[in-house]
Protein backbone atom coordinates (compact mmCIF):
# COMPACT_ATOMS: atom_id res chain seq x y z
CA UNK A 1 0.00 0.00 0.00
CA UNK A 2 1.91 3.18 -1.38
CA UNK A 3 0.84 6.58 -1.04
CA UNK A 4 3.34 9.64 -1.90
CA UNK A 5 1.40 12.73 -1.78
CA UNK A 6 4.86 15.15 -1.89
CA UNK A 7 8.28 14.83 -2.19
CA UNK A 8 11.40 15.67 0.17
CA UNK A 9 13.30 18.62 -0.96
CA UNK A 10 16.90 17.86 -0.17
CA UNK A 11 18.40 17.51 2.69
CA UNK A 12 17.16 20.05 4.42
CA UNK A 13 14.35 19.28 6.64
CA UNK A 14 10.64 21.10 6.23
CA UNK A 15 7.61 19.93 7.69
CA UNK A 16 4.64 19.88 4.43
CA UNK A 17 1.32 21.32 5.41
CA UNK A 18 -1.25 19.54 7.05
CA UNK A 19 -3.85 19.36 4.55
CA UNK A 20 -0.78 17.11 2.66
CA UNK A 21 0.91 15.26 6.02
CA UNK A 22 -2.60 14.14 7.80
CA UNK A 23 -4.28 12.28 5.08
CA UNK A 24 -0.78 10.46 4.11
CA UNK A 25 -0.31 9.28 7.91
CA UNK A 26 -4.08 8.14 7.78
CA UNK A 27 -3.07 6.38 4.81
CA UNK A 28 -0.53 4.93 6.28
CA UNK A 29 -2.26 3.54 9.77
CA UNK A 30 -4.52 1.50 7.25
CA UNK A 31 -1.72 -0.20 5.82
CA UNK A 32 -0.87 -4.18 7.53
CA UNK A 33 2.09 -2.32 9.88
CA UNK A 34 -0.31 0.62 10.64
CA UNK A 35 -2.67 -1.91 11.77
CA UNK A 36 -0.31 -3.63 13.77
CA UNK A 37 0.24 -0.44 15.46
CA UNK A 38 -3.38 0.44 16.28
CA UNK A 39 -3.82 -2.92 18.00
CA UNK A 40 -1.37 -2.33 20.55
CA UNK A 41 -2.15 0.87 21.08
CA UNK A 42 -5.41 0.01 21.49
CA UNK A 43 -5.11 -2.51 24.07
CA UNK A 44 -2.99 0.18 26.48
CA UNK A 45 -5.69 2.80 25.22
CA UNK A 46 -8.20 0.18 26.88
CA UNK A 47 -6.55 0.23 30.26
CA UNK A 48 -6.06 3.46 31.08
CA UNK A 49 -10.10 4.62 29.79
CA UNK A 50 -10.98 2.30 32.52
CA UNK A 51 -9.88 5.08 34.70
CA UNK A 52 -11.68 8.08 32.81
CA UNK A 53 -15.15 9.11 33.96
CA UNK A 54 -17.34 12.33 33.25
CA UNK A 55 -19.99 14.09 30.28
CA UNK A 56 -17.48 14.61 27.70
CA UNK A 57 -14.64 12.81 25.33
CA UNK A 58 -12.63 14.29 22.67
CA UNK A 59 -10.49 12.80 20.30
CA UNK A 60 -7.84 14.43 18.45
CA UNK A 61 -5.99 11.84 16.09
CA UNK A 62 -4.08 11.93 12.81
CA UNK A 63 -6.74 9.51 11.58
CA UNK A 64 -10.54 10.19 11.46
CA UNK A 65 -11.58 6.40 10.47
CA UNK A 66 -9.92 5.00 13.78
CA UNK A 67 -12.42 5.36 16.76
CA UNK A 68 -10.13 4.90 19.94
CA UNK A 69 -12.98 5.46 23.00
CA UNK A 70 -15.07 2.59 22.22
CA UNK A 71 -14.53 1.44 25.67
CA UNK A 72 -14.48 4.18 27.69
CA UNK A 73 -18.11 5.05 30.24
CA UNK A 74 -17.89 8.86 28.99
CA UNK A 75 -21.51 9.90 28.34
CA UNK A 76 -20.65 11.90 25.60
CA UNK A 77 -17.95 11.34 22.77
CA UNK A 78 -17.04 13.30 19.59
CA UNK A 79 -14.13 12.81 17.27
CA UNK A 80 -12.26 15.65 15.78
CA UNK A 81 -10.47 16.34 12.81
CA UNK A 82 -8.60 19.55 11.60
CA UNK A 83 -10.09 21.06 8.43
CA UNK A 84 -7.35 20.26 5.45
CA UNK A 85 -7.57 23.30 2.75
CA UNK A 86 -10.72 24.89 3.61
CA UNK A 87 -12.37 21.92 2.03
CA UNK A 88 -15.50 20.59 4.52
CA UNK A 89 -15.55 17.16 5.58
CA UNK A 90 -18.63 14.94 5.22
CA UNK A 91 -20.47 15.09 8.12
CA UNK A 92 -20.21 11.03 9.23
CA UNK A 93 -16.23 10.83 8.91
CA UNK A 94 -15.83 13.02 12.06
CA UNK A 95 -17.99 15.14 14.96
CA UNK A 96 -16.01 18.27 14.39
CA UNK A 97 -13.60 19.60 11.91
CA UNK A 98 -11.36 22.71 13.49
CA UNK A 99 -7.63 23.19 13.82
CA UNK A 100 -6.11 21.49 16.67
CA UNK A 101 -4.49 24.88 17.65
CA UNK A 102 -7.55 26.43 18.20
CA UNK A 103 -10.15 24.07 19.45
CA UNK A 104 -13.60 25.48 19.43
CA UNK A 105 -14.45 23.77 23.06
CA UNK A 106 -15.12 26.21 26.33
CA UNK A 107 -12.57 26.25 29.09
CA UNK A 108 -12.90 23.53 31.59
CA UNK A 109 -15.88 21.71 29.73
CA UNK A 110 -13.61 18.63 28.36
CA UNK A 111 -13.37 15.47 30.90
CA UNK A 112 -10.82 13.04 28.70
CA UNK A 113 -8.87 14.26 25.99
CA UNK A 114 -7.12 11.94 23.86
CA UNK A 115 -4.07 13.10 21.67
CA UNK A 116 -3.45 10.17 19.24
CA UNK A 117 -0.38 11.48 17.45
CA UNK A 118 -1.51 14.40 16.14
CA UNK A 119 1.25 16.73 18.31
CA UNK A 120 3.95 14.93 16.21
CA UNK A 121 2.86 15.92 12.99
CA UNK A 122 1.37 19.76 14.57
CA UNK A 123 2.95 22.69 13.03
CA UNK A 124 2.73 23.93 16.79
CA UNK A 125 2.93 21.16 18.75
CA UNK A 126 3.20 23.58 21.94
CA UNK A 127 0.08 25.39 21.03
CA UNK A 128 -1.71 22.37 20.53
CA UNK A 129 -0.66 21.07 24.30
CA UNK A 130 -2.04 24.59 25.80
CA UNK A 131 -5.37 24.02 23.75
CA UNK A 132 -5.47 20.53 25.65
CA UNK A 133 -4.77 22.12 28.87
CA UNK A 134 -7.54 24.67 27.98
CA UNK A 135 -10.57 22.56 27.57
CA UNK A 136 -9.60 20.12 30.45
CA UNK A 137 -11.53 20.61 33.29
CA UNK A 138 -9.76 20.15 36.85
CA UNK A 139 -9.76 16.26 37.71
CA UNK A 140 -9.70 15.64 34.17
CA UNK A 141 -7.50 13.33 32.00
CA UNK A 142 -5.43 13.43 29.38
CA UNK A 143 -3.71 10.48 27.19
CA UNK A 144 -1.19 10.97 24.98
CA UNK A 145 0.08 8.40 22.54
CA UNK A 146 3.23 8.96 20.26
CA UNK A 147 5.96 7.03 18.81
CA UNK A 148 9.17 6.24 21.00
CA UNK A 149 12.47 8.13 19.64
CA UNK A 150 14.32 5.57 21.26
CA UNK A 151 13.30 2.49 18.95
CA UNK A 152 13.67 0.98 15.41
CA UNK A 153 10.36 3.19 14.72
CA UNK A 154 11.89 6.46 15.89
CA UNK A 155 14.98 5.33 13.87
CA UNK A 156 13.56 4.69 10.60
CA UNK A 157 11.15 7.38 11.71
CA UNK A 158 14.26 10.16 11.77
CA UNK A 159 16.48 8.49 8.91
CA UNK A 160 13.21 7.86 6.10
CA UNK A 161 12.46 11.36 6.38
CA UNK A 162 15.12 12.81 4.09
CA UNK A 163 13.98 10.29 1.58
CA UNK A 164 12.21 11.41 -1.11
CA UNK A 165 8.09 10.50 -1.00
CA UNK A 166 8.70 10.34 2.60
CA UNK A 167 5.79 10.33 4.40
CA UNK A 168 7.45 10.35 8.30
CA UNK A 169 7.58 14.49 8.56
CA UNK A 170 6.79 13.79 12.42
CA UNK A 171 8.47 15.29 15.74
CA UNK A 172 9.81 13.01 17.71
CA UNK A 173 9.14 13.61 21.70
CA UNK A 174 10.42 11.41 24.17
CA UNK A 175 8.45 10.44 26.79
CA UNK A 176 10.07 12.15 29.48
CA UNK A 177 10.19 15.28 27.44
CA UNK A 178 6.19 15.12 26.87
CA UNK A 179 6.15 14.61 31.19
CA UNK A 180 7.76 17.57 31.66
CA UNK A 181 5.38 19.70 29.05
CA UNK A 182 2.46 17.94 31.25
CA UNK A 183 4.34 19.24 34.40
CA UNK A 184 4.49 22.85 33.21
CA UNK A 185 1.13 22.70 32.04
CA UNK A 186 -0.58 22.04 35.37
CA UNK A 187 -0.62 18.01 34.65
CA UNK A 188 0.30 15.11 36.95
CA UNK A 189 1.17 12.27 35.18
CA UNK A 190 -0.41 8.78 36.28
CA UNK A 191 0.96 6.08 33.80
CA UNK A 192 3.59 5.21 31.47
CA UNK A 193 3.66 2.55 29.35
CA UNK A 194 5.25 1.11 26.22
CA UNK A 195 3.79 -0.70 23.51
CA UNK A 196 5.28 -3.26 20.98
CA UNK A 197 3.99 -3.87 18.14
CA UNK A 198 5.05 -7.01 16.62
CA UNK A 199 3.65 -8.55 19.59
CA UNK A 200 -0.14 -8.10 18.94
CA UNK A 201 -0.43 -9.92 15.99
CA UNK A 202 1.12 -13.28 16.69
CA UNK A 203 -1.05 -16.29 16.32
CA UNK A 204 -3.72 -17.09 19.38
CA UNK A 205 -1.28 -20.34 20.18
CA UNK A 206 0.95 -17.57 21.42
CA UNK A 207 -1.53 -15.38 22.92
CA UNK A 208 -1.38 -15.59 26.13
CA UNK A 209 2.53 -15.74 26.48
CA UNK A 210 2.92 -12.45 24.67
CA UNK A 211 0.15 -10.69 26.30
CA UNK A 212 2.08 -11.72 29.33
CA UNK A 213 5.50 -10.43 27.96
CA UNK A 214 4.31 -7.35 26.62
CA UNK A 215 2.87 -6.15 30.15
CA UNK A 216 6.08 -7.02 31.13
CA UNK A 217 7.82 -5.32 28.68
CA UNK A 218 5.60 -2.19 28.91
CA UNK A 219 7.84 -0.55 31.29
CA UNK A 220 10.99 -0.51 29.61
CA UNK A 221 11.66 2.44 27.10
CA UNK A 222 12.12 0.44 24.33
CA UNK A 223 8.49 0.39 22.62
CA UNK A 224 7.83 1.50 19.11
CA UNK A 225 5.23 3.72 20.59
CA UNK A 226 4.03 4.91 24.50
CA UNK A 227 0.93 6.14 26.29
CA UNK A 228 1.04 8.61 28.96
CA UNK A 229 -2.20 9.35 31.11
CA UNK A 230 -2.31 12.42 33.20
CA UNK A 231 -4.56 14.30 35.34
CA UNK A 232 -5.17 18.11 35.29
CA UNK A 233 -4.64 19.34 39.01
CA UNK A 234 -5.11 23.10 39.26
CA UNK A 235 -3.29 24.13 42.45
CA UNK A 236 -6.17 25.71 44.99
CA UNK A 237 -6.54 29.36 46.42
CA UNK A 238 -5.44 29.88 49.83
CA UNK A 239 -6.81 32.93 51.59
CA UNK A 240 -4.22 35.47 53.06
CA UNK A 241 -4.79 35.57 56.72
CA UNK A 242 -2.15 38.14 57.37
CA UNK A 243 -2.70 40.55 60.39
CA UNK A 244 -3.24 43.63 58.17
CA UNK A 245 -5.86 42.76 55.81
CA UNK A 246 -7.64 41.15 58.41
CA UNK A 247 -11.06 43.54 59.55
CA UNK A 248 -10.26 46.29 62.65
CA UNK A 249 -13.46 47.61 64.45
CA UNK A 250 -15.73 50.18 62.89
CA UNK A 251 -15.07 53.86 63.29
CA UNK A 252 -15.25 54.90 66.54
CA UNK A 253 -16.25 59.05 66.94
CA UNK A 254 -13.29 61.87 69.11
CA UNK A 255 -15.09 62.13 72.33
CA UNK A 256 -14.38 65.53 74.12
CA UNK A 257 -12.48 65.56 77.24
CA UNK A 258 -13.23 69.00 79.07
CA UNK A 259 -16.38 71.64 78.71
CA UNK A 260 -16.23 74.85 78.85
CA UNK A 261 -18.71 76.61 81.39
CA UNK A 262 -18.93 80.38 81.75
CA UNK A 263 -15.37 81.01 80.04
CA UNK A 264 -13.61 78.40 82.18
CA UNK A 265 -12.38 74.78 81.41
CA UNK A 266 -14.37 72.11 83.31
CA UNK A 267 -13.06 68.97 83.06
CA UNK A 268 -15.39 65.66 82.36
CA UNK A 269 -15.83 63.48 85.35
CA UNK A 270 -15.39 59.60 84.78
CA UNK A 271 -18.21 57.91 86.13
Amino acid sequence: MAFFPFKSSGLKHKKPPVELLFPAIEHWFQSDSGQQVLSAEQQLLDDALTDCFGYNLVQLSVSRKQVLYKASRVLNKFTCYPVLGGKTLNKSDVDVCADFEQLPFETASIDTVIVHHCHEFSLNPQQLMREVERITVNGGHVIILGFNPYSLTGLQSLLTRFFPRSIWHNSLFSCHRMEDWLTLLGFQCQNQHFGYSKLSSKPDSTHRLLLVLSRWLSRLPLGDFYCITAIKQEAALTPDKSYWLQTRASFTPLRSKANMRNGKVVPIKRP
